[in-house]
């Protein structure tokens, strides 16, 4: 299944080896209901079973409302398939939000 949306950048971050890097990632293509190929830049590039955290406020986790979490379950590259935890359009609705436009 392919996305209406244009691509869009979401700012985040992960942790792997004990380091939390940030990460920015591009939507390229959405695959179901809560999974996306994704291109990522990065200084580390996260590997399969690694969490990605989307949002603001990266540094306190006091308050979850404005992230969105991913698990990467596939990677090629700089490209990488990543499953949400939430679907729908709750989803939808986050990624609006917290996405900008690619440049």
């Amino acid at each position: 299944m392919s996305t209406e949306r244009q691509p869009s950048v979401l700012e985040g971050r992960f942790e792997r080896d004990g380091r939390t890097t940030r990460l920015s990632a591009t939507l390229l293509e959405r695959l179901d209901a809560n999974t996306y190929r994704i291109n990522i830049t990065s200084t580390m590039l996260p590997v399969i079973g690694n969490t990605l955290r989307f949002g603001t406020g990266h540094e306190s986790n006091a308050c979850l409302l404005g992230f969105v979490d991913a698990v990467v379950v596939a990677t090629k590259d700089a490209d990488h398939v990543i499953e949400f935890a939430m679907t729908g359009p709750v989803l939808d609705e986050m990624l609006e939000r917290l996405g900008r436009p690619e440049v």
